[in-house]
């Protein structure tokens, strides 16, 4: 599902070429056993800001994600493997992301965004070695309901936990906003309204 957004500041025949001047290809390509799915789109219009897609995607497997966007919310549910994420803010839109999923989480994770919160949401058979880099103004936070988590420090803007005695890295930061970590049953289905 794609769906082609323009800013209300663009009048008249202004908007017709802004939509025509967005393109969005996506290709599913299988390598070495793995499904990976990858979606792009750009634009030609002289102000990007005004300019935006919004993409819902479902697939019946995803063996990882790889996302670079900007001024716009990316919200992961049910993925595993590696997960890489790159987000920020555009136009005063922040680049706030989400994954929730309750598959095991047990390969390198990085989600970052210079401006919106930054959740990470993920049952108790998950692993990893963390760090969380909050803003200036809003200390990470980590949330485990398995006895499996050693905190290794916390400076008050960062934390660094290992959980399961996982070795792949989980890298989660935010340069204006919360960045908070939950291991809990059920992760999928549960949202926390305060971030």
């Amino acid at each position: 599902n794609v769906v082609v957004r323009v800013s209300r500041k663009v009048k008249g025949k202004h908007r017709k070429e802004a939509l025509r001047s967005v393109s969005v290809t996506t290709e599913t390509v299988e390598d070495n056993g793995r499904l990976i799915v990858r979606v792009r789109s750009t634009t030609t219009w002289p102000d990007p800001a005004q300019v935006w897609v919004n993409i819902r995607m479902r697939v019946p497997r995803c063996d990882g994600a790889l996302v670079w966007t900007r001024g716009g919310n990316v919200g992961l549910v049910g993925v595993s493997g590696a997960v890489q994420v790159d987000n920020g803010e555009l136009g005063g839109h922040a680049g706030r992301i989400e994954l929730r999923t309750d598959k095991s989480m047990t390969a390198p994770v990085a989600l970052t965004t210079d401006k919106g919160s930054v959740i990470y949401q993920v049952g108790p058979d998950s692993s990893g070695q963390f760090e969380l880099i909050g803003g200036d103004d809003d200390p990470p936070r980590f949330y485990s309901d398995t006895p499996h988590t050693q905190t290794l420090s916390t400076d008050g803007r960062s934390i660094k936990a290992t959980l399961h005695g996982g070795t792949n890295p989980i890298v989660l930061r935010s340069g204006n906003g919360l960045v908070k970590v939950m291991v809990i049953n059920n992760p999928v289905g549960y949202r926390d309204m305060t971030n």
